[in-house]
């Protein structure tokens, strides 16, 4: 092999610094700290700017998200038109909810058929109010008033149901709950037996409407 000395090339020689300070110029040391401590608040300075901007962002996505689902929500809702062949007019109703009036005159239509009641009628009556009554109330409902409706066409019984004050509360989700005081005066054969005064409690809940029902309400619970 050839070395470097056959070469006439010299070999390079690694020129290594003075020990000590005497090779060390100080006077640029303040300059290269302020330097550093300038780069170093610029870097800290964008990584909050940096942070705020995907915060903000953040909460402004949040907040787009929510008012469109918000919105979606109100969109895909549906209004019903409610129109009872013996009212004048329209009912607006929306999901879960209708007009305290509506759910006053049907509870005056339910408990018309309840309390008014004789031999030519109380069994029509009996059966329009349980078409709006749940199974469990229906089967409970008509097998306590088998035995009464044989008492008014026998004895010839009639009976009229006066509301002298009610109130109606509305619950979530279309729930309804009716409390009146009535007096309930009886005759027989034509002839005043007196009257009692009762209060009936009532707890409807709003219904899907279908085209046999008068009133889209359900009533679950009757005393």
């Amino acid at each position: 092999m050839i070395n470097e000395k056959s070469k006439n090339i010299a070999g390079k020689v690694i020129a290594t610094p003075k020990v000590g300070l005497d090779s060390v110029n100080l006077r640029q040391l303040p300059k290269y700290l302020c330097y550093r401590a300038s780069l170093l608040r610029d870097k800290m300075t964008l990584q909050y700017v940096l942070a705020l901007v995907i915060a903000a962002w953040t909460i402004q996505y949040t907040v787009d998200r929510f008012s469109d689902n918000e919105l979606m929500k109100r969109y895909r809702q549906k209004e019903f038109i409610l129109a009872p062949s013996n009212i004048v007019g329209f009912t607006p109703a929306r999901p879960q909810g209708v007009p305290e009036s509506y759910v006053d005159d049907a509870a005056n239509t339910f408990m018309g058929h309840l309390g008014n009641v004789n031999p030519a009628n109380i069994e029509e009556n009996y059966k329009l109010l349980a078409k709006y009554m749940s199974s469990e109330l229906k089967i409970q409902f008509q097998a306590e008033v088998n035995d009464w409706i044989k008492t008014v066409k026998e004895e010839n019984v009639s009976e009229i149901l006066k509301v002298m004050q009610k109130e109606i509360i509305i619950a979530e989700g279309g729930h309804y709950k009716l409390t009146a005081l009535a007096r309930r005066e009886r005759y027989v054969s034509s002839e005043y037996l007196g009257h009692s005064d009762e209060v009936i409690t009532m707890r409807m809940k709003l219904m899907p409407p279908k085209e046999e029902r008068q009133w889209h309400l359900q009533i679950y619970h009757l005393t």
